[in-house]
């Protein structure tokens, strides 16, 4: 599949994540075309850093999906061309 070809550079489906008792995920949906920005805006403890956690396969959904230009983002070939620097590195 070329990466030009897909509307979808980013498409995240039903995802769901929990830790312990505290669910931080619930459903989340998000599709992202082509030519579009956007920006995850939200307090402390949301879920954000966990969604780009998943998104980058550093930690697994509880279930959902999430894709880049249709590939899994568990497969490592989906995330050849994606960069990543965290505020703290561990």
């Amino acid at each position: 599949m070329s990466l030009h070809a897909s509307p979808e550079p980013l498409r995240i489906t039903g995802v769901f994540k929990d830790f312990k008792e505290k669910k931080v995920l619930k459903n989340v949906s998000l599709e992202v075309k082509n030519g579009e920005i956007y920006g995850l805006v939200g307090l402390n403890g949301v879920g954000k850093t966990t969604l780009i956690k998943i998104i980058l396969d550093l930690l697994r959904a509880d279930s959902g999906e999430a894709t880049f230009f249709g590939r899994s983002v568990v497969q490592p070939e989906s995330r050849k061309n994606i960069a990543y620097l965290p505020e703290k590195f561990y």
